[in-house]
């Protein structure tokens, strides 16, 4: 489940950003002159409910580096536009809710953090009770 919120994450970034982005899931080389988005998945958690049900908690870094000579004023507008696209994203056929924070903007680059928690029922695999046989007798009403 991480792998396909990262993909549609990455899908909404580039639905928003268009071509003229490098959208990178995985660590990649720096000065290609374009902008360029870093996504990666920090500390995810599983925590396990009553019955068959898991609380996922996924938190996810998103960093951009802008290419223009207004850094500043690209950082704010990127930020703007990621919170659009990213607080409602579908995986696997589910609308999952974000909560976005910015934790760093500076000349170096934008890093928001997106945080989805998402409620997962388990299906059961096994048939408990396949077959059921009930027998039973009815006395015939005397006293005896």
């Amino acid at each position: 489940m991480i792998n396909e919120v990262m993909g549609s994450i990455a899908d909404a970034i580039g639905g928003t950003f268009g071509s003229g982005c490098l959208i990178c899931k995985e660590e990649a080389e720096q000065g290609s002159g374009a902008p360029i988005f870093f996504i990666r998945c920090r500390n995810p958690g599983i925590e396990r409910l009553p019955g068959e049900r898991k609380k996922m908690t996924l938190l996810f870094s998103i960093q951009y580096l802008p290419a223009s000579q207004t850094p500043n004023q690209e950082m704010n507008t990127v930020f703007e536009k990621l919170y659009d696209c990213l607080e409602l994203i579908e995986a696997e056929g589910r609308k999952i809710r974000g909560n976005l924070t910015c934790e760093d903007i500076s000349g170096d680059g934008l890093v928001v953090v997106a945080e989805y928690v998402m409620f997962l029922n388990q299906k059961e695999t096994e048939n408990y009770m396949e077959n059921y046989q009930m027998k039973g007798e009815v006395k015939n009403g005397d006293r005896n």
